[in-house]
């Protein structure tokens, strides 16, 4: 049997790192750049990273609940004014909290059996930034929730709440408000105060707007005039988005995903002059309709611009159909 004699050259020092290179070529339209990834916007991947570490913090967190009595959480709490009951087995609101009264400036209470807040929850926790009540069995929210004018993030996904205070729109330094996964039907009017919010999560409600009339109260948050973040997925009772969203002018992304929405109104193509992102999965779209709706070309070029970021940039986590692509 002859014995294979060839000897491969070593590659030069600088030229071993195969898989790094790879890489790099795959940027620039080499053999890895071939291969067809999905992405997401930039924006996108910096919140996925911060909320990857949120996550990380909050499972210390509940790990930290586990292994600690209450009294120790309630002496560090007055400490430090963080409140951390996350998924420490609460049915009811911790008293301790409200006693603490304008000590506290951020609360956690997220996967509990809580079913109620103290009606005077506001007027005693007149500090607090960030309120997060995430996965409890919440049916509805003391008015005096609006006198807690210092929150900039108010977390309430995954409850049974049916209806948002009236006041809602006092709570003016408001950034971040989540209500996805409960049971609201109707937005009040003053939630177009919110003028300093960014991020608003509607997604799986009851909420409903037809062509001819606006029944949900959604055309109320046109007025919060910094949105740059917009969702309504799963709202089935929606077929239509509201033309006053044109007048969202900080608007880049806008998901609509599992509705019954069919198209976009001319308003919000011309009005969202930063809009880049339109998600209408699983909707029952007519595609050439919306391509021929005024103001489709100048969003489809900030959309396409907004890809070509995405590739360019190796931000590859996401995916890229939106719905609004002719198959």
């Amino acid at each position: 049997m002859l014995e294979n004699t060839r000897r491969e050259t070593p590659l030069p020092v600088g030229r071993r790192r195969g898989k790094r290179r790879g890489v790099r070529e795959g940027k620039q339209g080499g053999r890895c750049g071939s291969v067809e990834r999905p992405a997401v916007t930039m924006s996108d991947f910096f919140s996925r990273m911060a909320n990857d570490i949120s996550v990380a913090f909050e499972k210390l967190g509940s790990d930290f609940n586990k292994t600690t009595n209450a009294s120790k959480r309630k002496e560090t709490a007055g400490k430090t004014g963080i409140v951390s009951e996350r998924e420490a087995g609460w049915s009811s609101f911790p008293e301790y909290v409200t006693g603490l009264g304008p000590k506290v400036r951020s609360i956690n209470c997220e996967r509990n059996s809580i079913a109620s807040l103290p009606e005077d929850v506001g007027l005693k926790l007149t500090s607090v930034t960030k309120l997060s009540l995430g996965s409890n069995v919440l049916t509805r929210l003391p008015d005096s929730l609006c006198k807690m004018t210092t929150l900039k993030s108010l977390r309430l996904e995954k409850n049974k709440i049916e209806h948002v205070p009236d006041a809602i729109g006092d709570l003016v330094r408001l950034e971040e408000l989540v209500l996805s996964d409960n049971r609201v039907r109707a937005l009040p009017k003053s939630v177009g105060g919110l003028t300093k919010l960014t991020r608003l999560d509607l997604s799986r409600n009851r909420l409903t707007c037809e062509e001819a009339r606006d029944a949900g109260g959604l055309e109320h948050v046109a007025g919060c005039s910094r949105l740059t973040e917009l969702k309504v997925d799963g709202n089935v009772g929606m077929e239509a988005l509201p033309s006053a969203w044109g007048r969202l002018t900080a608007l880049v992304s806008l998901s609509a995903d599992g509705t019954r929405v069919k198209s976009v109104p001319a308003e919000v193509f011309l009005g969202c002059t930063k809009l880049e992102r339109v998600s209408l999965r699983g909707c029952p779209t007519d595609i050439d309709a919306i391509r021929a709706t005024v103001g489709w070309d100048e969003f489809d070029a900030r959309r396409i611009k907004g890809r070509d970021k995405q590739i360019h940039g190796g931000v590859m986590l996401g995916s890229m159909d939106d719905g609004l692509d002719k198959s």
